[in-house]
This record gives structure tokens, C-alpha cells and sequence, in this order.
């Protein structure tokens, strides 16, 4: 087969694909917007006013779910930066604790011959980081309007 006997086979499966398709589509939009009656409300940006005790009931403000999820997301949001503040000032403690010894300089001065931190340190400092963004997802919670 040549090249252009090709092209032309593909153009006639185009051709007839498109064909076909074309009823499978459906109703046209037009058609489905002739089909609402006359007697349906018309849509309109003004709001129903309501007689007094006729309100439509409003959701729980209060609900517990949403302010469960809010806290935890939140908590979640605050806990790296709630982490590296709390690793900066361990570091910064232990720093002055240690007579500004060189070899416990916080973070951004620390080199390859600074004293490691122990496993008990580290969890400790874990443990004040999710503490601490606990707290900051439970008074987000606690404070959203």
C-alpha cells in the first residue's frame, strides 16, 4: 500500500466514526432547555423571603466533626514548623547549658564535630513538637466563627 492510500483509508475511518458518533451524543442542550415547561420557576439571583417561623432549618453550628478534622489538619499543617522552632531551641538550651561550647552551637552553626543528639532528646523533642501543634489545632478549632 502506498502512503497516500493510507491516509485516505484513515480519513474514511475518521469520517465514518464521526458519523456514527454523532447520534450517541444525545439530546442537544437546546432541546433539554425547550423541554422545561412554563410552569417551572424561573431561576433568579433574588432570594426567597421567608414569613416569620417558615425558615428553612439551619445546619448545626457546633459540629463536631468539622471541628474534629479542622483540628487535625491544622495540627498536622503547624507540626514541621511547630518542629524545626522546637529543635531550634533545644538547640539553643543545650547551647547555654554547655558554657557556649562549640561543639553544641545551635542549628546554623552546627558542623560536622558537634555533639549528636541522644535518642531520648530527640523523642522528647518529638513529643514537645506534636504537643505543640495539638495545641495550635485545638485553639484553631476552638476560635473558628
Amino acid at each position: 500500500m502506498s502512503d497516500g492510500t493510507l491516509r485516505g483509508a484513515a480519513l474514511l475511518v475518521i469520517a465514518a466514526l464521526a458519523l456514527f458518533a454523532a447520534p450517541i451524543r444525545g439530546p442537544s442542550m437546546l432541546s433539554a432547555q425547550e423541554s422545561v415547561s412554563a410552569t417551572s420557576p424561573a431561576a433568579t439571583p433574588i432570594p426567597k423571603t421567608y414569613s416569620a417561623g417558615t425558615e428553612p432549618a439551619k445546619a448545626k453550628d457546633k459540629d463536631v466533626g468539622k471541628r474534629a478534622w479542622r483540628a487535625l489538619v491544622t495540627g498536622a499543617g503547624a507540626f514541621p514548623f511547630a518542629y524545626f522552632y522546637t529543635n531550634f531551641v533545644f538547640d539553643g538550651a543545650r547551647f547555654v547549658k554547655n558554657g557556649f561550647d562549640a561543639q553544641y552551637a545551635p542549628w546554623p552553626f552546627k558542623t560536622q564535630y558537634s555533639a549528636e543528639v541522644s535518642v531520648e532528646e530527640t523523642f522528647i523533642r518529638l513529643g514537645v513538637s506534636i504537643g505543640a501543634s495539638a495545641v495550635v489545632g485545638i485553639l484553631d478549632a476552638l476560635i473558628r466563627r
